[in-house]
Parts: C-alpha cells; structure tokens; sequence
C-alpha cells in the first residue's frame, strides 16, 4: 500500500516556487528594449526581457528564470515592488497580463503536474482566510470550491491525480485531471490521506520529486485503472473513492 500523507497537501515556503524549475542566470546582458515581454531557448529558459522586468535599483531581474510553454505559447510570472508590497503577476511573451492573474500578492503556482492540451491551471491565493485558494486556468476557469493547504507536487498526487482539500463544507476529493470532485466535501468527511494499492509500479521514484517530468493525463488514467484508491479516516478505517467503508482485520 502506497500513500499520500499530509505533507503531500502543506504550504510551506518551499513549495511556493515552480518546483520544476532551475535558477538560471539573469542579468543586464538579458535586457532587450527592442522587445515587450521576454524571449525563450528550446529549453523554456527566458534569454532576454524588457527592462520593465528588471530592477536596476537592486540590479535582479523581476521575472522566473524558466517560462511555462503552453499551446506553442509562453507565459512567465513577473513581480513588481510598489508601496512597500509586492505583487505578482502572469504575462505572456509578449508581455500582455493573463486576465485574472493581475497583481496577485501571493505568487501563483504552476500546476505543471498533469500535461493537458485544453488548459493551463495555476495554483492561486484569492483570500487571506483560510479557504483562500482556487485553481485558476488560463481559459478562466476555477476550481469548483476554495479550500485551504494547497497540495504541493510530490510523487504520489503526480501518480494518481486526486488531491484531498479542505473547504468550508469539510473535506473532499477533487480530480485534479477535470478540477471536478470525486468526493464532494462534506461535514461528515474527515480524511487524513490518499492511498493506492497496485501490483504494477506506477512511477520510479529514484529521481528527486521537484524534478519528476510531466505526467500525461493519459498516463494518470492508466494508473488509476491499475490501482485500488482509498482514503484514510481518523479511525484508521478506509473509504474507497465511493465511500465504501473497508475496516482493518485485527
């Protein structure tokens, strides 16, 4: 039996940066006034900006190393410093803001998790309390509910494509492959975790997990038709993802 545990769901500093991404190297070589938004290598790594994205003043750049390449398209989060408040926000190459992602003063996350050719969907912060958060796409879109303690990108939610939010009407499963519940939250719903049994290895786990590659929604599918899925309650009881209760022989 493999598992999800709750740190797989935590918001932790360290999981605020697009986790597939490598620091690249920024500095006034990469400016290029002749252009408005910022340029690309076949790797998605951003070569040269607008000087609007960097900050003579403390001379770093104001914009992610890497892009996020999306229907032959790039899109890139960029940062800006006014009244003692940062913002953040995603730009496109050439330098449009995406509607809906407009200076936003928390740093959205990438959902590079699941490799879809409809949709590109953010991790976003919409709210101070705590169902504050929503996926967001670029087609703007939203997931079904805010919920609070995001899920950060670790192997197994990759493997399966379910993630467990908390949400004001209790906890739920949502299908991260449609942003549809596989279990609606409700307040008799108190999940501590996500577990798969499968007799086939779903994914090697000898690589680190912020350099695990994209994984097709295709892919997920298959894993999940040869997997059994459950949820672990406070009584260390299961649920299947049709709330049928399975109870541990002692």
């Amino acid at each position: 039996m493999r598992y999800v545990s709750e740190e797989d769901y935590d918001n932790s500093s360290q999981t605020v940066y697009n986790e597939s991404f490598e620091e690249a190297r920024n500095d006034r070589e990469m400016i290029n006034k002749d252009i408005s938004g910022f340029e690309v290598d076949e790797e998605g790594a951003i070569t040269s900006y607008n000087d609007k994205y960097y900050d003579f003043n403390n001379n770093e750049p104001l914009i992610d190393g890497y892009a996020i390449q999306f229907k032959e398209k790039y899109y890139a989060v960029v940062n800006k410093y006014e009244n003692f408040v940062t913002t953040y926000s995603v730009i496109d190459q050439d330098g449009n803001v995406v509607e809906g992602f407009e200076k936003m003063r928390d740093r959205p996350r990438y959902k590079y998790t699941f490799a879809t050719p409809e949709d590109l969907w953010f991790l976003i912060k919409v709210e101070k309390n705590r169902e504050g958060y929503v996926f967001r796409s670029i087609n703007q879109k939203e997931s079904p509910e805010k919920f609070a303690s995001p899920y950060s990108m670790t192997i197994f939610p990759k493997t399966i494509g379910y993630a467990i939010l908390v949400t004001e009407s209790g906890y739920g499963v949502l299908d991260l492959t449609t942003m549809k519940w596989k279990i609606e939250p409700a307040p008799e719903n108190v999940f501590y975790s996500l577990h798969y049994a499968s007799s086939d290895v779903l994914l090697d786990k000898k690589y680190p997990d912020h350099i695990v590659p994209e994984i097709s929604v295709e892919k997920i599918y298959e894993n999940r038709r040869k997997s059994n899925i459950y949820v672990l309650n406070p009584k260390n009881q299961f649920h299947d993802l049709d709330l049928n209760l399975y109870i541990p022989k002692d």
